[in-house]
C-alpha cells in the first residue's frame, strides 16, 4: 500500500550566482551517452532522534519544518553554483548540457504516516519519489523531494539524470549540499570541517578522456541490461549481510589464488550463484515442457551466465586519480562495466561461489583506461553492443556497489541517514545494488530487483537474510 503524500510546494531552485559565460556548455562524454538508464533514483531516510541521543553539533528536526526548508532551499542554491550543470538542461541533440541556470526541481511534501510504516515496503513503495518521474527526462537534470513524516522524521528523495552523473557524482553533490546546509545552521558540525564544501568539481575530464566525437555511436551500442518479460510482476527485496555472515562467506570463499576476498566480492559471488541456480531451474522447467506431440524438448542446454559489475574509473585511470589527489572531483559518468561469464548446464552446476569470486576479481582487475578504450573501439567499429554478440541461452545480471560512495555520510545537520535506498520503478530484473552503512563494510545491504516468480526460487539461505523491519517503532 502506497503512502499518502500531500505536496505542499514545488519550485525550481536556481544557482545563487549566475553561471559565467565561459561555462555555459558542459560537453557529454561518450560514456555519458552510452548510459542506458535515464535517472539515478535514491532516498535518504533520517529518523528523528530523542534529544538525549543527539551528538554534539547535531540538531533535531523542527516542527513546523519551515525553517529547515528555507535552509535546504538556500544551501541547494549555493551548491548549484558549484555544480552548475545540474541546473541546466540537455541540448536538443543530447550532446551537451546547456548551463542556462533554469534550476533544479525542489518539492516539499508531507507524508501522512510515520516513517516506520512508510519504509515497510521500501524501496518497492515509489510514492516518495513518484512525483519526480512526471517530468520529461530531457527537461530536468536534478529533482529533489523533501518529505516530512507524522513522527517528525524526514526523507530526501533525489532523481539525478544518469546522462551526466554516476552514483559517485550524485553522492559527492549530496555531501557538498549537506556540508553547506550544516554550515547554514551554524552548529558545531560545520566548524569541525566540511571536506566536500571545499571540493572543486571538474566537469571537463570526462569529455577530454572519452570524447564522444572520436567514436561513431551506433544504434544499440549501449550496455545491454536484462529486461523482464512483459506481464511479470517485479519486486524489490533487501537482504542484509551482517558481520558474522560476511566473515562466514569470506572463510568459505578463500582459494589458493585469493587468500583474502573482499566483502563486496563474496556478496557478489554469493548472490550471483543464487541467480545462476534460479536460471538453471527456470530453464530446466521450460525445457521439460512437452511439445505438441507430447515429446520432451531437446536434452541438456548449456547456460551462459553473464555478470556485469560497475567499476569506478576514478581510481583506475591515472589522470582521474591525480585530480582527486589535488582536491578536484571528476564529475560525470566515469564508470565502466566489468564482465564475467560462468557456463553450466541446466541439469548440473559443478561450480562453487569460490569459483565466482575469482571470476569477479579478475573481471574488475582488468578494467583500466586501455581496457575501456578497447571495448569502446570494438563496440563502435563493429556496430555491436558492448557485450558482444548475444547467445540464445545467455542470462545477464547487473551489479553495482555503492559501498564506498559515501551515501551514508550525507549529514544535513540531523545526523547521518538511518537508511539509504535505491528507489523508483524498475525496468530490469536481475539488478543488484550493494550499500554499506560503514566505510569498513561491516554490514552490507543487497537490494535485488527480481521477478516474483524468480524470488520464489531463491534458496532459504538467502531469503533468511531479508530483514523483518527497518526501524524501531516511532
Amino acid at each position: 500500500m502506497e503512502s499518502k503524500i500531500e505536496v505542499l510546494s514545488k519550485e525550481f531552485v536556481r544557482p545563487s550566482f549566475p553561471t559565467p559565460n565561459d561555462k555555459k556548455e558542459f560537453k557529454l562524454s561518450l560514456l555519458d551517452q552510452l548510459v542506458p538508464f535515464p535517472f539515478i533514483p535514491i532516498i535518504f531516510f533520517y529518523q528523528k532522534q530523542p534529544f538525549n541521543d543527539l551528538k554534539d553539533g547535531d540538531t533535531n528536526f523542527v516542527d513546523p519544518p519551515s525553517k529547515a526548508i528555507l535552509e535546504l532551499n538556500q544551501s541547494l542554491s549555493d551548491c548549484l553554483t558549484k555544480f552548475y550543470p545540474l541546473a541546466g538542461k540537455l541540448s536538443s541533440d543530447l550532446g551537451c548540457v546547456e548551463c542556462d541556470d533554469s534550476g533544479a526541481l525542489f518539492v516539499e511534501a508531507k507524508v501522512q504516516c510515520p516513517l516506520s510504516q512508510a519504509v515497510k515496503n521500501a524501496p518497492a513503495d515509489e510514492s516518495l519519489v513518484r512525483i519526480l518521474g512526471t517530468y520529461p527526462r530531457d527537461e530536468i537534470l536534478l529533482a529533489v523531494q523533501i518529505s516530512w513524516f507524522e513522527c517528525g522524521s524526514i526523507c530526501i528523495g533525489v532523481c539525478m539524470s544518469h546522462k551526466i552523473a554516476d552514483i559517485n557524482s550524485l553522492t559527492t553533490f549530496m555531501n557538498c549540499w549537506a556540508d553547506l546546509n550544516r554550515g547554514d545552521r551554524g552548529g558545531g558540525a560545520a566548524s569541525s570541517g566540511c571536506a566536500y564544501k571545499s571540493l572543486s568539481p571538474n566537469f571537463d575530464l570526462g569529455s577530454h578522456l572519452f570524447p564522444a566525437g572520436d567514436f561513431p555511436i551506433p544504434t544499440g551500442s549501449k550496455v545491454v541490461i536484462p529486461v523482464f518479460n512483459k506481464g511479470e510482476k517485479i519486486v524489490h527485496k533487501r537482504f542484509s549481510f551482517d558481520r558474522e555472515k560476511l566473515n562466514t562467506l569470506k572463510q568459505q570463499m578463500v582459494t589458493k589464488l585469493i587468500k583474502e576476498p573482499t566483502k563486496v566480492e563474496v556478496v557478489t559471488a554469493f548472490i550471483w550463484m543464487q541467480l545462476i541456480n534460479v536460471a538453471r531451474v527456470r530453464n530446466h522447467h521450460r525445457r521439460r515442457r512437452p511439445d505438441g506431440d507430447g515429446v520432451d524438448t531437446p536434452p541438456t542446454t548449456l547456460l551462459i551466465n553473464k555478470l556485469w559489475h560497475a567499476v569506478n574509473l576514478r581510481s583506475k585511470v591515472s589522470s582521474l586519480a591525480s585530480a582527486l589527489s589535488e582536491g578536484e572531483f571528476p564529475f560525470g559518468n566515469l564508470a565502466f562495466v566489468a564482465t564475467a561469464s560462468f557456463t553450466c548446464d541446466d541439469d548440473h552446476n559443478n561450480g562453487e561461489e569460490r569459483d565466482l569470486v575469482c571470476l569477479v576479481r579478475d573481471a574488475i582487475k582488468q578494467v583500466n583506461e586501455d581496457y575501456v578504450f578497447k571495448c569502446l573501439v570494438d563496440a563502435c567499429s563493429e556496430n555491436q553492443s558492448l557485450d558482444g554478440h548475444q547467445q540464445e541461452q545467455t542470462t545477464e545480471w547487473t551489479f553495482s556497489s555503492w559501498c564506498r560512495s559515501s551515501t551514508y555520510q550525507v549529514d544535513f545537520g540531523w545526523g547521518k541517514p538511518t537508511l539509504v535506498a535505491p528507489a523508483g520503478k524498475p525496468n530490469t530484473s536481475g539488478a543488484v545494488v550493494l550499500t554499506s552503512r560503514s566505510s569498513d563494510e561491516d554490514e552490507i545491504d543487497a537490494w535485488l530487483t527480481i521477478s516474483e516468480a524468480d524470488l520464489a526460487l531463491l534458496s532459504d539461505e538467502l531469503l533468511s537474510l531479508a530483514p523483518t523491519h527497518f526501524f524501531q517503532s516511532n
